[in-house]
């Protein structure tokens, strides 16, 4: 009797279900749950075992039906992480790519390198002749399978790196360093001397020195506390693509440090060495008034003139106080929240305002990539992709929120960047998890791109061509389109309310759903470009086994071109939304200009993908010197763009375009019939071609207006420039031969024919009457900012950055 009574104090709490909801004792009767005994489940697994009673308050039991649900989505992320990992790593490794495990402390998995088994991981680890180059999503991989597109970006690349060498070296006899630079390029030398050997210093002196320059340059107080305002006004906890800061926390440790006098001056409260984790939160200031200045920068105001170069160059500075500080370190408890966002905001500015890296060698393509991989590294050592609460207690909900923020924002950036260069995410999707306090549409979007991408380079790509195809429109695909039905409301619908926002309402609430629209496009915009990636990953590897003129690879054709045009279309309408913000009196409440300044990456990589397809396809119908190409791309005419333009409006070609809400039907994709029906005009050469140079000189024409200038942009656009250049050469230079063409000829018999109509010269024989470039000279500026007003200061626009910190951590 006394086992018995002992079984009957076990068992609390584990009756049946429906005993809990009777609300009747049953435990002395039935010490097991009655399912669970008949089912021989042992008691400790019993499913009711942890459930309490139900609440009465419906909104709380929804919030945890809610949390649970997300839970086991997670769960499912980690076994199928777990699933694919084991089927697909079976055999001998012969090379390995390291990723750490978060359920073991310290310890790694190995994913393999084998080109045998896994070639789509291996893209910038192998030679170009490897299959890895056959359906690999990188840049690298895409112009290697294009070889008369990878010699013609060769040749401008060759010219263009050739000028900006000389400018650098005319820039750099001028004036080698400006005069209030004299102090951070000493420091920075002395890291540099310090790093590779040359002499051991004791650095404390230097660094004293730096801040002592600090603030002597650091503006007023009155300049200071408005570009934090402006800040702030900007900062949302909603945002995905900026990390939020949280204004209290912030505005209490800056009254702490940073004192200014009566006369307005600003002086440094740090005690060295005791405080030298101060010195992080100085670099973060430095690096809040580099964005804000450069966004003053773009804006015709009356706001006091401030450097965002050397301010930048300050707090890359301050990051580094390590390398040659003896007793001033920054230490461990330094990489924290601040040290990663600093770093991520000198990155922005540093690789995505700058001319330069494009286009640059395989260091220099990876650099940006590899930057943010080192975040992610930083990020994952203090557990930002962990529980806050778990491992934050102390922290307030506005510095927990700063942290998911920061966390997702740099998720973001690493999953198109490492996209971009090949690489696998740097981390498994049981990584990305989902919280309840920080968590809305675009967060689901962020965690769907990020596992489609993690689950293509997983692909044991030797299997048949239809197998792969089936996987990524019948999986992945699948999946994007899903969440753009289920998170998304239709194109149309946003920018409308973008191209008619009301912009008189500068609530924080408004500037608040402002933000999230531009959000909302920017995560579009990656999502649409990853499914042009896969679409024209599928052309091409039906293309390359023969099958170019088969039904499958024609649609497939069409789906890429129709996801290009979408794209470019969105890009046009979003600029003309852009362009009334910032004409309006309110344009420095919600100045666009920071809005583009954070989708920048995104724009440059949607723009490059678009141009990557686009310029392929066309230039497989072309039978003409490469380099005359070039010529036309280099040094044509910007205004022979515009009156292009001007001649096809008045043709009235432009009024049989597509129209944003035709690319909101996803559904027509996958019935050939019904999309030729639809979207027939995409087999017209004729056609793409006068959309794209349309939509792309509306575009460069938006981007400048009565107070504001998104000239920046352009430094990014060199494939933009290239493929709007390319249409204005066959508008003006080809003709499509109707006669002989039609769908089951397009591209592959030479659609495009030259126009060798009276008075049109010939280019088909070379001829240097067709285009005389003999007296030009390649204007370096000109080509990026195509002669256009510019706002800041030229030589500070092609300056470029040595700012990267050197830190323990690896990619």
């Amino acid at each position: 009797m006394a086992v018995e009574n002992k079984e009957i104090v076990d068992s609390k709490g584990t009756a049946c279900i429906g005993c809990r909801l009777r609300r009747k004792r049953c435990d002395k009767k039935h010490p097991i749950c009655t399912g669970c005994s008949d089912l021989q489940i042992p008691r400790e697994l019993c499913i009711y075992r942890k459930m309490g009673l139900a609440s009465k308050d419906s909104k709380a039991t929804l919030a945890k039906e809610v949390k649970k649900n997300r839970e086991l989505k997670d769960d499912k992320e980690r076994t199928m992480a777990l699933y694919n990992y084991n089927k697909r790593t079976s055999g001998s490794p012969q090379d390995y790519f390291y990723l750490k495990d978060t359920r073991r402390e310290g310890a790694y998995k190995m994913f393999q390198l084998n080109p045998e088994k896994n070639p789509l991981l291996c893209t910038v680890m192998t030679a170009p002749q490897t299959s890895a180059y056959l359906g690999s999503i990188s840049v690298a991989a895409i112009t290697e399978a294009e070889p008369q597109m990878k010699l013609l970006l060769q040749q401008i690349h060759r010219v263009i790196m050739k000028e900006k060498i000389i400018y650098e070296k005319r820039v750099a006899e001028e004036a080698k360093y400006p005069e209030k630079e004299i102090v951070v390029a000493t420091f920075n030398e002395h890291c540099r001397a310090f790093l590779v050997g040359i002499k051991d210093i004791d650095g404390d002196q230097s660094i004293l020195e730096l801040i002592g320059d600090i603030e002597q340059n650091f503006p007023s107080q009155q300049t200071c506390e408005y570009a934090l305002q402006l800040f702030f006004r900007q900062n949302s906890h909603r945002w995905t693509m900026f990390p939020y800061v949280d204004e209290a926390s912030f505005r209490e440790k800056f009254d702490q440090i940073v004192k200014f006098d009566q006369q307005g001056r600003v002086s440094f409260h740090i005690a060295l060495p005791q405080q030298s984790e101060r010195i992080v939160f100085i670099a973060w200031v430095l690096a809040i008034l580099a964005l804000a200045s450069f966004c003053f920068g773009q804006s015709r105001n009356d706001v006091e003139k401030m450097d965002f170069v050397l301010f930048a160059k300050y707090s890359s500075a301050l990051t580094r106080v390590d390398i040659v500080g003896k007793r001033i370190r920054l230490g461990e408890q330094a990489i924290g929240f601040e040290f990663i966002a600093v770093n991520f905001a000198l990155l922005l500015l540093e690789k995505y305002t700058a001319s330069a890296g494009f286009m640059d060698s395989l260091d220099k393509i990876c650099e940006a990539t590899l930057s943010i991989r080192l975040l992610i590294t930083m990020a994952m050592s203090i557990n930002l992709h962990k529980d806050p609460d778990r491992f934050y207690p102390n922290a307030t909900a506005g510095e927990k929120r700063s942290l998911k923020t920061l966390w997702y924002t740099l998720v973001m950036y690493e999953t198109f960047e490492s996209m971009d260069i090949g690489f696998i995410p740097k981390f498994e999707p049981a990584c990305f998890r989902r919280d309840d306090s920080c968590y809305n549409g675009l967060i689901e979007c962020l965690h769907t791109l990020h596992s489609v991408l993690f689950n293509y380079n997983m692909i044991d790509d030797m299997g048949k061509v239809d197998d792969l195809i089936e996987f990524l429109e019948g999986n992945l695909i699948k999946r994007l389109k899903s969440v753009l039905k289920d998170e998304f409301k239709p194109m149309a619908v946003d920018i409308e309310v973008l191209q008619n926002y009301d912009l008189d309402d500068i609530s924080i609430e408004h500037l608040e759903e402002y933000h999230m629209i531009m959000q909302r496009l920017g995560m579009r915009y990656l999502i649409l470009t990853t499914i042009l990636a896969f679409y024209h990953i599928c052309y091409k590897r039906l293309e390359q086994t023969g099958e170019g003129q088969s039904q499958k690879c024609r649609r497939f054709r069409m789906l890429g071109w129709k996801y290009a045009l979408t794209i470019e279309t969105l890009f046009g309408e979003m600029w003309v939304g852009l362009k009334r913000a910032g004409n309006h009196k309110n344009y420095f409440s919600f100045f666009p200009v920071a809005c583009i300044l954070v989708m920048a990456p995104i724009l440059r990589f949607a723009q490059r993908r678009v141009t990557l397809f686009a310029t392929s396809r066309f230039l497989g119908m072309l039978n003409v010197d490469d380099q005359l190409i070039v010529n036309y791309v280099l040094y044509g005419n910007d205004q022979q763009d515009d009156a292009t333009s001007k001649l096809l409006e008045a043709s009235g070609e432009v009024n049989k375009m597509f129209k944003i809400g035709d690319f909101d039907d996803l559904d027509v994709d996958d019935d050939y019939e019904l999309l030729l029906k639809k979207f027939g005009e995409l087999n017209s050469v004729r056609f793409l071609v006068v959309s794209l140079c349309k939509v792309m000189s509306d575009t460069l024409a938006c981007m400048h207006s009565a107070k504001t200038t998104f000239n920046f942009m352009k430094l990014s656009k060199i494939f933009h420039v290239l493929l709007l250049r390319l249409c204005s050469f066959l508008l003006n230079y080809t003709v499509q031969d109707s006669d002989n063409s039609g769908p089951e000829d397009y591209e592959q018999n030479g659609v495009v024919r030259v126009n060798k109509g009276e008075g049109t010269p010939t280019i088909d024989t070379g001829s240097p009457h067709a285009m005389n470039t003999e007296e030009k000279k390649f204007d370096f500026k000109s080509f990026f900012t195509n002669g256009h007003d510019v706002t800041v200061d030229e030589d500070e626009i092609f300056e470029l950055f040595n700012m990267t910190s050197k830190t323990k951590y690896t990619w």
